[in-house]
């Protein structure tokens, strides 16, 4: 579930630092900006996009498994962590402004272009530190939503337990009792009421390891 909202989250953001890119389609009487003329290039703008969503998809990846730096970590581990998420942001900067300019060679000003590819990394960037910081959040609820549940089951087990403990020997008790006037009474049902008592035990003694029995073995038990 996280890495899809990564996934999707990645493109959205990938495109909102490229939409600029769309206004000489929108406003084509725009043909100028900073002495740059505007031209729209399908293949670079579908470069850009998924430069952009690979780059932000990798990064929210190794954040949330690999870079990301947590509480319990050991200031050794943390600094190394530090230094491999900014030697790939780094690398990931390099290697989109020199593959723009190979492979499209459309510079008309370089410190245009060198300014707004850091300003749109550095933006992509943050987004996905805020992103990853809110997964790993709802991670940290879920799992103390979980944590929750599971002590809830215990307690109930237990309580179910002790109330098990409880009923037993009640029960031999009250059987005992009433076995004790059969023998005066009927000396013949006393001895079928002790095999059936003896049958009910082991019955009870098969089932302690189970929460829950069905209706039709409980029937079946009873009719047996």
């Amino acid at each position: 579930m996280d890495h899809k909202t990564l996934f999707y989250v990645s493109f959205f953001i990938a495109f909102s630092m490229n939409a600029n890119r769309l206004t000489p389609l929108v406003h084509p009487e725009i043909e100028v900006v900073f002495d740059i003329p505007l031209a729209f290039d399908l293949t670079e703008f579908m470069y850009q996009i998924v430069i952009g969503w690979l780059f932000c998809f990798l990064l929210g990846l190794l954040l949330l498994n690999k870079l990301g730096v947590g509480s319990d970590d050991p200031p050794k581990v943390k600094l190394l962590k530090y230094v491999l998420t900014a030697l790939f942001l780094a690398v990931s900067l390099l290697f989109s402004i020199y593959s723009q300019k190979f492979l499209f060679d459309n510079l008309m000003n370089s410190r245009i272009f060198l300014t707004n590819s850091v300003i749109r990394f550095l933006v992509s960037s943050g987004l996905i530190f805020v992103v990853v910081r809110v997964l790993k959040l709802a991670q940290k609820h879920r799992a103390k939503e979980l944590e929750n549940e599971i002590l809830k089951s215990a307690y109930f087990k237990a309580q179910l337990q002790n109330l098990k403990a409880q009923v037993n020997p009640h029960f031999l008790f009250n059987s005992l009792s009433s076995q004790t006037g059969l023998i005066a009474e009927n000396s013949n049902a006393a001895q079928k009421y002790v095999k059936n008592l003896a049958k009910i035990f082991r019955y009870s003694l098969a089932e302690n390891s189970s929460s829950l029995v069905g209706l039709e073995q409980e029937m079946e038990m009873f009719h047996a």
